[in-house]
């Protein structure tokens, strides 16, 4: 059901403010998004206006307004423009619209007023966008504390997402050419090279976890849908967190001695698992000097759990931090710290997360015996852990590069980013017949191409958020219009946004599996292998 624009149009007397570039700061930090338009041609947006929308100022500047707007709302605007081409007898009108976002998968509602003022000496339309929370169509004209709250929240939320999907982009180069010079070094005598570029690429791949860290609690708390509990190794995983940490622990002269001798996964959201053991082994060392800390995983006999005692004999925890973090009272337990990093916020955002993967988290603190936490999770059963642990290990197995070498399928790469493209182009030119574009147009030729010789490709990989008219579900089904055999051809999508709604909104789009950035090559080559063994 199309859900149609509303407006109204308020008249008065027509009286044109000038602006120019040594005014125009006055709106660069406004909540608000704010356009200034000539001859529908966007002339300057504000940082505001491309949070909502996902778009940086350079794509912006110079497009038709309307080219923003959601399709079913163009016209509406189309018509106000046409009634109004006369600026000297400008009607200011105030819409509920839609714009699409930059993602091409969410929607932004926005309230939007339209007014007219004098741009470098040219008049102008200056248009106010006021995003609304979804599917709230309404006039009030004086909005409660709550409604500010929730675009607030709405603001906040947008700019969070906007900075996660360049800061996924740029890691994804980071992290391919890392991965790729661990590959090039790997059987080089000299293995400093290779331990260098092999801590880059490990702490690249965490880098995402901890950069929205209490933004992703934010969403997991609101939605626990949005964890990936699946079977995972623990020890590699409790490795893993011991070396990022003991360059750290080296520089207090503290030993972290870690034992366990686990034989089964355990059940977890393996990243948020990660975040929390990094939290609290952090903690550990960020209170202690020339101290140990131990850290021990362990079966609960008879009962399909496992526990990690992490034990360290620093600073006491007072009663009023031990229960800050017992409650998970993340506001308290941040202003409590007395550390230089946030160590006791960290700490309870940990316990909820452990309860929020069905597992315990306690925690004592005495002169005694030291501060000890204890992690308790599910696990798989101990007697099917031998036929478990295969199916959790995931790595590009030698017969799938084999059958991917053998086969040469002809795989079409379409993706903006340099970087990007260039991991992509080295991970799989070994094993495929590659062609590369760099935006929808592009790619179309190149499938052109393959149609005048009577060929075509066997798998397409997009990145959804591709420049200029086109994005990921649009080219797709333009594809599919123009050469309707693609129909049975699978397209992967890879990109930046990777929460569970997003990648539910491309598989209905008919993409047949999703990469979220940073792309990890192994499973690349795993992903691309599902999609063309029965070929």
């Amino acid at each position: 059901v199309a859900i149609v624009a509303s407006h109204r149009f308020v008249k008065k007397e027509v009286s044109f403010v000038h602006f120019d570039e040594r005014t125009l700061p006055i709106f660069a930090n406004l909540s608000d998004g704010i356009i200034i338009l000539q001859d529908e041609l966007i002339q300057y947006s504000n940082s505001a206006f491309s949070r909502m929308t996902g778009y940086v100022e350079n794509l912006i500047k110079g497009k038709s307004f309307l080219d923003f707007l959601h399709e079913e709302d163009q016209h509406f605007i189309r018509n106000y423009f046409n009634q109004n081409d006369e600026l000297e007898n400008f009607v200011p009108g105030l819409f509920e619209i839609r714009f699409d976002h930059r993602n091409q998968i969410n929607v932004i509602y926005a309230e939007v007023h339209f007014d007219v003022l004098s741009y470098k000496g040219i008049p102008s339309i200056i248009a106010v966008v006021k995003e609304l929370q979804t599917g709230n169509w309404s006039f009030n004209e004086a909005a409660s504390e709550e409604d500010n709250n929730q675009n607030e929240t709405q603001r906040r939320t947008a700019l969070e997402a906007y900075m996660n999907h360049d800061i996924r982009t740029s890691l994804n180069g980071i992290l391919g050419f890392a991965d790729i010079l661990r590959e090039e070094l790997k059987d080089q005598k000299d293995k400093s090279n290779y331990i260098y570029a092999d801590k880059i690429y490990s702490g690249g791949k965490r880098l995402i976890t901890l950069l929205d860290q209490e933004s992703d609690f934010q969403k997991i708390e609101a939605n626990t849908d949005l964890l990936q509990i699946k079977e995972i190794l623990l020890v590699p995983l409790l490795d893993e967190v011991v070396s990022l940490l003991q360059s750290t622990a080296n520089k207090k002269n503290v030993k972290i001695i870690s034992s366990s001798i686990i034989k089964s996964p355990v059940f977890a959201d393996e990243n948020r698992l990660f975040e929390a053991l990094n939290n609290i082994i952090g903690n550990a060392i960020e209170r202690s000097e020339k101290n140990s800390i131990s850290v021990q995983a362990m079966h609960i006999k008879g009962k399909p759990k496992v526990q990690i005692v992490i034990k360290d004999s620093g600073q006491v925890l007072s009663e009023e931090k031990l229960n800050a973090i017992t409650q998970g009272d993340t506001e308290k337990s941040f202003s409590l710290d007395d550390a230089p990093e946030p160590t006791l916020f960290r700490m309870a955002i940990s316990k909820r997360l452990i309860s929020f993967m069905n597992g315990d988290f306690e925690i004592s603190s005495s002169s005694a015996e030291g501060t000890k936490v204890v992690i308790t999770l599910p696990a798989v059963e101990v007697s099917k852990s031998e036929i478990t642990v295969q199916d959790t290990i995931f790595f590009a197995s030698s017969s799938e590069l084999m059958f991917l070498s053998q086969r040469q399928p002809k795989i079409l790469i379409v993706e903006d980013d340099e970087s990007s493209r260039k991991m992509l182009e080295i991970t799989l030119h070994k094993v495929s017949r590659l062609t590369l574009a760099d935006n929808g147009e592009d790619a179309l030729r190149k499938i052109e191409e393959k149609e005048e010789n009577n060929d075509s490709f066997h798998l397409i990989l997009m990145d959804i958020g591709l420049p200029g008219g086109w994005d990921g579900v649009k080219l797709r089904a333009e594809i599919i219009r123009r050469w309707n055999h693609y129909r049975n051809i699978p397209f992967i999508a890879q990109t930046a946004f990777a929460l569970k709604s997003d990648r539910d909104k491309i598989t209905e789009a008919g993409f047949t599996d999703y990469l979220s950035k940073p792309i990890d090559r192994k499973f690349l080559i795993k992903t691309i292998y599902n999609q063309l063994k029965n070929i």
